[in-house]
């Protein structure tokens, strides 16, 4: 059985704007090890500097603590 230790993508982009959304979702059993926010990071820095983006947004629920942690981590600022 394959066991699911979670995902990371570029789930909106917009070449002109120079803006990607990303998502993410760590498997349960990888909650709270900063896997996922080693791989934000290691994909915010592909879409800057390989894409050259200027802007990276992600969004979740006020609920859900561990996202919010994530996207402070990854510097990014609430709006």
């Amino acid at each position: 059985m394959l066991e699911h230790k979670g995902s990371i993508s570029v789930c909106y982009s917009d070449d002109y704007l120079e803006i990607a959304g990303i998502g993410y979702g760590p498997g349960y059993d990888y909650w709270g090890k900063g896997y996922i926010t080693e791989a934000a990071k290691a994909v915010i820095r592909f879409l800057f500097y390989a894409v050259n983006y200027r802007k990276i947004i992600a969004g979740c629920d006020s609920g859900n603590v561990g996202s919010s942690k994530v996207m402070e981590k990854l510097g990014m600022k609430q709006k």
